[in-house]
């Protein structure tokens, strides 16, 4: 019985959705940083499914935890310049701008309204590390949701 118990318990659980973790306090408020590859396959703007599933987390824990709050959608590339995917995209500012979009869509569809959701291309702009190794430049390649206080 007990351990009939115990599955059912985790069942539940496993059926609750999940609360997005990564969130931290930055200086217009709170702040949450996903890497490119979790949402986007290379040079791509259309959202895969990890990505999807880790924005939906994210938009549960928006609006349980900050309803209401506007939303900044920040879409960031690394340094090299557009070459494999040059038909779609005119630069990395262009995919950047189309990526902060999908993810905004994306939380829209999951009922956060759009008139609260601001999304910027900033392409290359603000890296948080070098442009030099394949590792910083996973780094600078990502998008960033804030909220705003």
């Amino acid at each position: 019985k007990a351990v009939s118990e115990l599955t059912v318990l985790k069942q539940e659980q496993a059926d609750k959705p999940k609360e997005a973790t990564g969130w931290k306090a930055g200086t217009i408020g709170a702040e949450i940083s996903i890497g490119s590859d979790v949402l986007f396959s290379s040079g791509r703007a259309t959202l895969t499914t990890s990505g999807k599933r880790a924005l939906g987390s994210v938009a549960s824990s928006i609006m349980s935890n900050h309803p209401g709050k506007n939303i900044r959608v920040y879409g960031h590339t690394d340094g090299d310049p557009i070459r494999k995917s040059k038909k779609l995209w005119s630069d990395n500012l262009d995919l950047s701008a189309n990526r902060a979009m999908a993810v905004t869509r994306y939380l829209i569809s999951r009922g956060i309204s759009g008139s609260l959701i601001e999304s910027i291309g900033m392409g290359s702009t603000r890296p948080i590390a070098g442009n030099k190794s394949a590792a910083d430049k996973k780094k600078n390649r990502r998008v960033e949701i804030m909220i705003i206080n």
